[in-house]
C-alpha cells in the first residue's frame, strides 16, 4: 500500500501516532508534500482535542475584572449572582458556594455564575503548549507553518503569515484548529480569523464562529456575541453556535437570554439533546431544580444512556430524601460502565440512607480499592464511613474514620465539625472548641460549625461570643430553626 494511503487508513482508524510517523517519513523524502503536512496537522489536533465548551474554567482574573454585570442589585431569578428563594436553601453547599448538582461542569471552581458538582466528579483533559522551532529555509511561506520539525507533536507556527496562509482554505482551517487546541495561541488565531473573514467578504459563517470562539477565550464577550449572532443567522444547524452563545450570555450574567437562545434553537434542531442539557444547566444555576429535572428526563427519552442526565436526576432524588430512587439511578450508571470511586461513594451513601447497610459497606470498600483515587475523594469516603459508624453507634470507629479522613484532606470542614462534636460528647470541651474554631476559619458557607461553636460558648456563659456566632450561623442558613431558638435563649440572658 502507498505510504500516504496507509497514513489515511491509520487516521480513519484513529491510530494517530502511527499516522504521524508515516507522515514524518513522507515529509523526510518530500518536505513540500502538502497533503501529508495537512494530514499530520489534523492528526495532532485530533489527538489533543478537548471540547472547549466542556473545559472552560473562569480564572481568578476573570472574576476580579468581570464588569459585564447589568445591575448590581438584580432581581432573583434573573441573575446568577443572586441566590433564588425556595429550592436551593436546604441543599448542601460546596466549597464554591453553590448547592450541589449531579456532575462537575465548566466553571464549578468559581463562585460567581457557577453550580457545584461534588456528588459526581469528572475530570477534564489538559494539553501542554509545545515549543516550536524554525522551519526549513527553502519552503514556501504559505506552507512553512505545516513543515514537520521532528516526529514530536509540534509545528512551526512562527513562520505563519496570516495573509498568505488564508489563500489555502483547508490549510488555514487546519492551522487555526492547531493553534486553538494545541498551542493555545489565541492572538495568532485571532489574526488569521480576522484576515480570513475579510477575504471571504464576511460571508463565511465558520470564520465568524471562529472569531466568536476566540473573543470568548480572550474575555471580549460583547464582540463574541456580535460574531456568534451573525454566524447564527447564516447557519442554524451547527449546534456549537448556540451552545457557545449560551456560554457567552451565562458569563455576561444574562441566564434568561441564554435559555431563550437554547429554546429557540432546540425547536429548529429537534433531537439535538445538548440544547436541553445546557438549558438544564442554566436552570440549575438559577436553582430551578424542578425545571432542570424535567429537561433531563426529556434528554433520557432521546438518549437513555446520557451520563449527565442520569447523575443529575439521581442527585436530585437523593437531596429530596428519596434515596431508593437515587440508588436505582446510580446503579444504572454503574451498569453502563461509568465505574469510579465517586459513583461507588454515591451508591454507598444511597444504600446507607435506604438502610441497606451490607451493600453500603461493600460500596465504600470497593471505592477505596480503586488505584486512581484522589486524596479528596478518599477523605470524603472515610467521612461517609464515619457517618455509617455513627448510625450503628460505634463512636470509636467513627472517630478513627474521621482522623483518617483528615489525614487525606485537612481542609474537610464536615470532618472537622464532626470530630469536634465527638470530642464534645466525650467531655473534651476545649478540644472541641478549637476544632469548631478551625472549621469556622476555613469555612465560608456551612452553618454547622458556627452553630456548634455558639452552643459551646452559650453553655460556658460567654453570651456575647455565642450571640456573634449564632448570627453568623443564621447568615449562612436563615431557615435553621435551632439557631433561631438559640438566639432567643441568648436574648433572654441579656435582658
Amino acid at each position: 500500500m502507498e505510504k500516504f494511503n496507509l497514513a489515511v487508513s491509520r487516521f480513519y482508524r484513529k491510530k494517530y501516532d502511527d499516522c504521524i510517523k508515516i507522515c514524518d517519513e513522507i515529509l523526510k523524502d518530500s518536505p513540500e508534500d502538502f497533503s501529508s503536512q495537512l494530514l499530520k496537522t489534523h492528526c495532532i489536533r485530533r489527538k489533543n482535542y478537548v471540547d472547549h465548551l466542556e473545559s472552560d474554567e473562569s480564572t481568578i482574573g476573570d472574576l476580579i475584572l468581570d464588569d459585564h454585570s447589568i445591575s448590581t442589585l438584580p432581581r432573583p431569578g434573573t441573575s446568577l449572582r443572586v441566590i433564588g428563594t425556595g429550592q436551593g436553601g436546604n441543599r448542601p453547599i460546596t466549597s464554591s458556594g453553590r448547592p450541589m448538582t449531579g456532575v462537575v461542569r465548566p466553571g464549578t471552581m468559581s463562585r460567581v455564575g457557577t453550580s457545584s458538582g461534588n456528588i459526581v466528579r469528572a475530570g477534564t483533559g489538559n494539553t501542554l503548549t509545545r515549543a516550536t522551532t524554525s522551519g526549513g529555509r527553502y519552503l514556501r511561506a504559505a506552507t512553512a507553518s505545516l513543515q514537520s520539525i521532528n516526529s514530536s507533536m509540534s509545528l512551526n507556527t512562527k513562520a505563519i503569515n496570516p495573509k498568505n496562509i488564508i489563500k489555502k482554505k483547508s490549510a488555514s482551517k487546519a492551522v487555526v484548529d492547531y493553534l486553538f487546541y494545541v498551542e493555545k495561541n489565541y492572538k495568532l488565531y485571532l489574526e488569521i480569523a480576522s484576515e480570513a473573514t475579510k477575504a471571504c467578504n464576511y460571508e463565511d459563517w465558520w470564520w465568524k464562529y471562529s472569531l466568536g470562539k476566540v473573543y470568548y477565550k480572550l474575555g471580549l464577550l460583547e464582540e463574541s456575541e456580535k460574531q456568534l449572532l451573525s454566524a447564527l443567522k447564516m447557519n442554524t444547524t451547527f449546534p456549537y453556535l448556540p451552545l457557545q452563545l449560551s456560554l457567552v450570555y451565562t458569563k455576561m450574567d444574562q441566564p434568561l437570554r441564554a435559555i431563550q437562545c437554547l429554546q429557540s434553537c432546540s425547536k429548529t434542531n429537534k433531537g439535538e439533546i445538548y440544547f436541553q442539557i445546557y438549558e438544564a444547566r442554566v436552570e440549575e444555576l438559577l436553582q430551578h431544580y424542578d425545571r432542570s429535572v424535567t429537561l433531563y428526563k426529556e434528554v433520557l427519552l432521546n438518549d437513555n444512556c446520557n451520563f449527565e442526565a442520569i447523575a443529575c436526576i439521581g442527585a436530585n432524588h437523593f437531596l429530596n430524601n428519596n434515596p431508593e430512587l437515587a440508588l436505582s439511578f446510580y446503579k444504572r450508571l454503574f451498569e453502563l460502565g461509568f465505574g469510579s470511586p465517586e459513583i461507588l461513594n454515591n451508591l454507598g451513601l444511597c444504600s446507607l440512607f435506604a438502610n441497606q447497610y451490607d451493600l453500603c459497606i461493600i460500596c465504600f470498600e470497593k471505592a477505596l480499592l480503586y488505584p486512581e483515587i484522589s486524596d479528596i475523594t478518599s477523605s470524603d469516603i472515610w467521612y461517609n464511613l464515619a457517618c455509617v459508624a455513627i448510625y450503628i453507634g460505634d463512636l470509636s470507629m467513627a472517630k478513627q474514620s474521621l482522623k483518617i479522613s483528615l489525614s487525606f484532606n485537612d481542609k474537610n470542614i464536615e470532618a472537622l465539625n464532626n470530630m469536634a462534636i465527638l470530642d464534645m460528647k466525650e467531655g473534651f470541651y476545649e478540644q472541641a472548641k478549637n476544632g469548631f474554631e478551625n472549621a469556622c476559619k476555613m469555612n465560608e458557607f456551612l452553618f454547622e460549625p458556627f452553630f456548634n461553636l455558639a452552643v459551646i460558648k452559650f453553655n460556658q456563659g460567654d453570651n456575647e461570643e455565642a450571640y456573634k456566632y449564632a448570627n453568623l450561623s443564621l447568615e449562612k442558613d436563615p431557615t435553621h430553626f435551632e439557631t433561631k431558638e438559640l438566639l432567643k435563649k441568648i436574648k433572654r440572658e441579656f435582658y
